[in-house]
């Protein structure tokens, strides 16, 4: 298949951390209203290595990050409360990393809502 198209394993990989994603938030949000609303305040969810400079014995071991990037503060505030609860969620779905970040949307982020239809 990559062949045919190069860029289809990240495609599925992206495809599949949403999915991961969303079942965490649902998992922690119970009330499906809840859920609703923080999936419609997402803009964007990213499993990625994250290339700053450390220090310390473990600089040159590999540092992934989840990044959730979110419109609203309110919902930041929340989701930043149930951190830790997200983070075991999303690690039960089988991502694995070594912090979740929650980070503000700005400018044209902020027009982004790929989980609306989820």
């Amino acid at each position: 298949m990559t062949d045919l198209i190069p860029d289809a394993d990240s495609a599925l990989k992206v495809r599949s951390n949403n999915s991961a994603y969303v079942a965490a938030v649902r998992e922690v949000w119970s009330s499906e209203v809840a859920a609703r609303l923080v999936l419609d305040h997402t803009n964007a969810f990213y499993v990625r290595k994250d290339e700053t400079p450390r220090k310390g014995p473990d600089k040159d071991k590999p540092y992934i990050v989840c990044e959730v990037c979110l419109d609203e503060p309110l919902i930041r505030s929340e989701m930043d409360a149930r951190r830790e609860m997200v983070s075991l969620a999303l690690m039960k779905q089988g991502l694995r990393f070594d912090e979740l970040r929650i980070i503000p949307a700005r400018r044209g982020m902020r027009k982004r809502h790929p989980f609306a239809d989820a």
